[in-house]
């Protein structure tokens, strides 16, 4: 399942310039599927900050275990605003770190 929102972007850079894509990951708080009310918080953070932005799901793994995951790219040149986002959903699901992949360099985002 994918979904493609338009609202408003913090970055004032608008869906049509040419901006790095950051990819965050997402995990589930219990792993299993994402429940509707953790979903809706994710897109509704996102769609307060950004203009556009794409989730995927899928099954990633974290410590050896199956972890459903939403990935999520945004184009956007703020990158700390994706990473303050990251902070701020990863709080909301109660998570140690997001991940985050930008220009193919991954980082975990810690909530600290």
């Amino acid at each position: 399942m994918s979904d493609y929102v338009d609202g408003g972007d913090s970055g004032g850079t608008g869906i049509g310039a040419r901006n790095p894509v950051h990819t965050l990951y997402i995990g589930s708080p219990d792993g299993n599927s994402f429940g509707s009310a953790d979903r809706a918080a994710v897109v509704e953070k996102l769609s307060s900050c950004f203009a556009g932005f794409t989730i995927n799901e899928a099954e990633g793994f974290f410590e050896g275990r199956p972890v459903a995951t939403l990935i999520v790219s945004i184009a956007t040149g703020d990158s700390p605003a994706v990473e303050e986002v990251a902070r701020s959903i990863g709080r909301k699901l109660g998570q140690q770190k997001i991940g985050l992949e930008l220009k193919g360099l991954y980082q975990s985002i810690s909530m600290d």
